[in-house]
């Protein structure tokens, strides 16, 4: 089975990760997964929800991910670690 992302160019960045999270909300539909370091993660919900980038910062793990709403970004779940029994 190939990936669709596997057929299509990488985003381009101007200015960090913003333009490749639009990149990939343009291209593909249904539930995204998009991988980055915790330090982006924490920044870019922080900025879209307005709140403390450093809270969420001290809180991730490895691995770790977050939920957000396709639409709005909303920060829906915090996974704070991943047992790597489950991997």
């Amino acid at each position: 089975m190939t990936s669709s992302l596997a057929t299509k160019p990488p985003a381009k960045r101007a200015n960090g990760s913003p333009q490749a999270i639009d990149h990939a909300l343009t291209n593909h539909t249904g539930n995204l997964a998009i991988t980055t370091h915790g330090t982006v993660i924490s920044l870019f919900v922080a900025h879209k929800n307005n709140t403390n980038g450093f809270d969420l910062w001290q809180r991730l793990n490895l691995p770790s991910f977050v939920v957000l709403n396709r639409t709005t970004f909303e920060l829906i779940d915090v996974i704070e670690k991943i047992p790597f029994s489950l991997l």
